[in-house]
């Protein structure tokens, strides 16, 4: 799923490399968040359609692949998802 800077990033315009960011895939009710480096904390929030935070969740982020496990009720009606750390805030839908 592709994520996206809020707001757009071009803080680094100019720089000859750009920041990395996290990726993620999702299967069933499984969210997997591929960090490229260490994160010390994380927040992910997740939204259904109508804007309302349905599951939130805080953790250290190890390089590579992080599995969160999300609750029956949350997986089927799950929209969008934002990843903010730092001040990098990036947001991705299902």
């Amino acid at each position: 799923m592709p994520l996206n800077p809020i707001p757009p990033e071009n803080k680094h315009k100019g720089d000859r490399s750009s920041e990395q960011f996290p990726t993620v895939t999702y299967e069933d009710n499984e969210v997997f968040i591929y960090a490229p480096y260490y994160i010390e904390s994380m927040d992910v929030v997740i939204y259904d359609a109508t804007g309302v935070a349905i599951y939130t969740y805080n953790a250290a982020m190890v390089a590579g692949r992080n599995t969160i496990i999300l609750p029956q009720a949350v997986s089927d009606d799950k929209y969008s998802i934002v990843l903010s750390y730092g001040d990098v805030c990036l947001l991705g839908y299902f």
